[in-house]
């Protein structure tokens, strides 16, 4: 059979083994800070799961730290964060409980792929190509990391899964599975999913199913209108958000093409290709890796007729960063749809390798196969303990003196000169709603504004970024200077009411 020759049992041994190490690998960055790179997408998707924590779930409207007493802002459908939340409930509001979370889902997600994988071809393959997908540094840095990405691939993951099932086997209950997860899927994060139908159309066509897809079609459907009906509901529920024009850059979340979509110059762009092209080599495949990516395209493997459907699969992620291109210039984490593509076929290489020298005799094939695998693994761990998880301590230390100086229920004016009026990086670790304000643009008449707001307090690291106006206006008001761990800057925090 497929998969199977005199090695496989200690190939198998193997996979758990390195299974193991990865795994760990993730508990050992467990700690109680969000980290940098994004610490920023971080501290929304932890705050969403705070304000159900203090104020009660309410799926529909989440709240957020830096839109004052208001706090409301809907986009994604914050089903991660309400699990979080009800774990917080449980025994209490530790990062640690967050982060388990999200490891949970990763494994999920990497246990559909591999589900995936194995109903295509055969177990050892799906082994590796699950191995590999566990190892690329965006998997090892996202999958313990406050995002809601990698849980979005399990439900992705999951309906495609269950969908393969329905039309291999004409079952109306696999589809009605498959559209429960797509429709979570299309409600958290629709750009990662809705190109699934481009391999799965091929794979219809191949089993030719169409006319049990015609019948299918109204459950289909679901995770479509579940998601229009989600975004028109956003629209208007962000369009209700206070009128704060006053502060500089401050839009509400109701016209975000521009954001999403990016305009042609952008894609005509060398050097956006060239960013995106080292992104996928440093944190999907690794340098080692990308020797095996490249080599995967044009080998063959046992069930070869299937392989295709895998090239689908990357003709729809082009697809998919032809679309959000500009999502996918600015933040990193958006290629990690492309890890299913980088996983299976640097997978479909090493399985390569492992048949031809299995095919002589021996364990030659398993030995160099767990060498190249863990070979793979260091390269990647190495590149992510490099390269991620920077705590940010002046903001961290900050957020701390905030939050024991301040009331709970207190407004805060939270200023520093990297940030914007949607960063939750000082007001988020604070456990404290309010407004986010670059120093430089701080101002009597904002200051008075906010204050009209319900602003109690103001806080700013960097005195020296104050104009003199403003320090003149402030000295009418109590307030003390911190210094700051591990960094020659101070935060003043002035009480305002």
């Amino acid at each position: 059979m497929p998969g199977f020759s005199p090695g496989s049992k200690k190939l198998t041994f193997l996979f758990f083994i390195f299974l193991i190490i990865l795994i760990a690998q993730r508990f050992f960055h467990f700690g109680s800070v969000i980290e940098e790179p994004f610490a920023w997408r971080q501290f929304d998707t932890e705050f969403y799961a705070y304000d159900f924590f203090t104020h009660g779930i309410n799926l529909l409207r989440p709240g957020v730290c830096w839109m004052g007493g208001f706090r409301t802002l809907a986009l994604e459908f914050p089903l991660i964060s309400v699990i979080i939340s009800v774990l917080y409930s449980i025994f209490g509001d530790s990062l640690f409980y967050a982060r388990l979370v999200i490891v949970l889902f990763s494994l999920g997600s990497a246990y559909y792929l591999n589900r995936i994988v194995k109903r295509l071809f055969y177990a050892r393959l799906a082994n590796i190509t699950t191995l590999i997908y566990l190892m690329a540094p965006m998997s090892l840095y996202y999958s313990r990391a406050l995002f809601i990405d990698i849980p979005t691939l399990f439900f992705a993951f999951g309906m495609f899964y269950y969908y393969l099932i329905g039309f291999e086997k004409s079952s109306y209950w696999a589809i009605i599975i498959g559209s429960g997860m797509g429709t979570i899927a299309f409600l958290i994060k629709a750009p990662y999913v809705f190109f699934l139908y481009i391999p799965l159309l091929y794979f219809i066509l191949k089993e030719k199913k169409i006319k049990f897809l015609l019948k299918a079609l109204p459950i289909l459907a679901i995770p479509v209108l579940a998601f229009i009906i989600w975004q028109v509901y956003t629209v208007r529920l962000n369009a209700s958000a206070p009128d704060w024009s006053f502060i500089p850059d401050y839009f509400k979340f109701t016209n975000m093409d521009s954001w999403y979509f990016g305009d042609l110059p952008q894609r005509l762009n060398f050097e956006n290709w060239k960013t995106l092209f080292f992104r996928f080599v440093e944190s999907c495949t690794g340098y080692i890796g990308i020797i095996f990516f490249i080599s995967g395209l044009f080998l063959k493997t046992d069930g070869e007729t299937r392989k295709n459907i895998f090239g689908f699969y990357g003709l729809g992620t082009i697809i998919y960063l032809l679309i959000f291109f500009s999502l996918n210039i600015i933040h990193d984490y958006y290629q990690i749809p492309l890890l299913v593509i980088s996983s299976f076929f640097i997978a479909v290489s090493i399985d390569y390798i492992y048949r031809k020298l299995s095919a002589k005799g021996g364990n030659k094939g398993t030995v160099i196969t767990a060498i190249l695998l863990a070979a793979l693994i260091i390269n990647c761990i190495w590149f992510t303990e490099r390269w991620y998880y920077k705590p940010d301590w002046t903001r961290q230390h900050a957020a701390e003196i905030i939050e024991q100086n301040t009331g709970q229920n207190s407004l805060v004016i939270a200023s520093i000169t990297d940030t914007d009026p949607r960063d939750p990086r000082l007001l988020g670790p604070a456990h404290r709603y309010g407004w986010s304000i670059r120093t430089g643009d701080l101002s009597v008449s904002l200051v008075n504004s906010l204050k009209q707001n319900g602003a109690e307090y103001l806080a700013i690291v960097e005195k020296e970024k104050i104009n003199d106006e403003l320090l003149k206006y402030l000295a009418a008001y109590p307030s003390k200077e911190y210094p700051l761990q591990n960094s020659s800057s101070k935060l003043i925090l002035y009480s305002i009411k």
